[in-house]
């Protein structure tokens, strides 16, 4: 009779109708979530300005393509409980010390996080739906490292990630493409509408990836046709981050190469004056997309360039200063704690006619961010985590797999770009759960290569 009740009341009432749906759908798809995760991986890659500004708003709040994590977070729950009721060991917590460290870290800041929330809300009087805002762009997407480290991803789904490199940067080529094409560029602020860009600096981070991916591949020993038709790839994300309109794309078209050079050395312990000779046909990479742009896109690229010098000569100073210096006074205030989460940072820039324009937003930094809005506490929790998955990576790069080698480069190339955005511009959604993600695959990666005891390590290349 109870069961004839429930069902009753499922079918009149919606709220409880879509949950039990959403309930049903999410443990059908549960033995798929492996394959689930490398294709949400590579829809955040290629659709990343869509997830960043078209989201789905309900009420007060925005529901954003990223959040589709909170799912595979719950299949790492559902595959924990699985495996604990067959007293299996949990695949979250397999690894060596390190790895655990690294999960019980990203615990940790999702804890402090909420405790910081508190001390926005409830302490300073800052609006909730901000605090939230933050929460989960600062911490909440910080969970999708446990979801390629949780979920039972295979070494054989994880050798298709040079597809999900592939479609990435595509992506991000063809949303540029399509801009020209119809004229209406990226803009990501109001402010920004006087410098229109080709790409939106989350685009930047999918052709990172690509670029890297290429570079690995080229100076690796792989099938000669196979690098021939991995190279117009890499010149296109070359030619796409001279042409974005970003200074950093500058710097990534030039960086990328030569820094995955030096990774791909280090893992394959191999000294950096003998990749020289892997260096030319990486340099051929960037040349033939610097040719690109100065003669199939000449005429957009120096409209996007002109319009960029000219909005630089509107500002007696970049912004960024008066941003960091604003964000360090309030941090001043409250060093162990901050002001929690939610906070709007308002500050004042100086234009070239000497007058005083406010301004509101982000530091445009994330470590600045999270230290005024989470403290000593908090920065030193989240700088941890990043300064170990890095110290890890480079400790074990050398003993990856052969077979996942150039792809756990470009994971670490990826992650560095990425990482190195942030440093200079808002973090965004899809770039936040790139990062995360990413990191969960490198581990991954590095888990799967200490569990093949027959795998040598790297020995260094022959003289020829």
């Amino acid at each position: 009779m109870s069961l004839v009740l429930f069902a009753a009341l499922l079918f009149t009432n919606d709220f409880l109708l879509f949950g039990a749906t959403a309930l049903a759908a999410g443990l059908i798809l549960l033995p798929f979530s492996p394959l689930l995760t490398m294709l949400f991986y590579m829809c955040v890659l290629a659709f990343s300005v869509p997830i960043n500004d078209m989201p789905l708003e309900v009420g007060d709040f925005r529901f954003y393509g990223s959040d589709f994590s909170v799912y595979l977070v719950g299949c790492v729950a559902a595959y924990a409980l699985w495996t604990a009721a067959r007293q299996k060991n949990q695949l979250v917590l397999e690894g060596d010390r390190v790895d655990r460290i690294i999960v019980g870290l990203v615990l940790l800041n999702v804890a402090w996080g909420v405790v910081e929330v508190a001390n926005g809300v409830y302490i300073d009087g800052l609006e909730l739906r901000d605090a939230i805002g933050d929460f989960r762009r600062i911490y909440v997407y910080m969970l999708a490292v446990l979801i390629p480290v949780g979920l039972p991803i295979k070494s054989s789904l994880l050798r298709k990630m040079p597809y999900v490199f592939a479609v990435g940067g595509a992506g991000a080529i063809l949303f540029g493409l399509n801009r020209m094409r119809t004229g209406v560029l990226y803009h990501s602020f109001t402010s920004h509408v006087d410098s229109p860009r080709i790409l939106g600096d989350n685009e930047l981070v999918a052709l990172t990836f690509l670029l890297a991916y290429v570079v690995a591949l080229v100076a690796a020993k792989a099938n000669p046709i196979k690098k021939l038709l991995a190279i117009p790839f890499g010149a296109a994300a070359v030619a796409f981050m001279l042409l974005s309109g970003w200074r950093y794309g500058i710097v990534l078209a030039l960086g990328v190469p030569p820094m995955t050079l030096v990774v791909v050395g280090l893992m394959k312990n191999v000294k950096l004056g003998r990749l020289a000779l892997r260096a030319v046909p990486v340099a051929l990479v960037v040349v033939l997309g610097a040719v690109i742009v100065f003669s199939v896109f000449e005429e957009t690229s120096n409209y996007v360039w002109q319009m960029r010098r000219a909005r630089q000569q509107m500002d007696q100073q970049d912004g960024r200063i008066a941003a960091y210096a604003t964000a360090l006074d309030e941090y001043a205030q409250k060093p162990v704690i901050g002001t929690g989460l939610g906070h709007q940072l308002v500050f004042f820039a100086v234009t070239s006619s000497g007058k005083m324009l406010g301004r509101e937003g982000t530091t445009h930094n994330i470590f600045i961010d999270v230290l005024y809005q989470t403290g000593a506490i908090g920065f030193l929790i989240f700088f941890g985590l990043h300064a170990l998955f890095t110290g890890h990576f480079l400790k074990h790069a050398r003993h990856t797999d052969p077979k996942l080698r150039s792809i756990a480069a470009a994971l670490f190339i990826g992650y560095a770009g990425t990482m190195g955005l942030f440093c200079m511009q808002p973090s965004y959604a899809a770039g936040l759960m790139a990062t995360y993600l990413t990191m969960g695959f490198t581990l991954r990666i590095l888990r799967l290569s200490r569990e093949k005891p027959d795998t040598p390590a790297a020995a260094p290349l022959p003289e020829s």
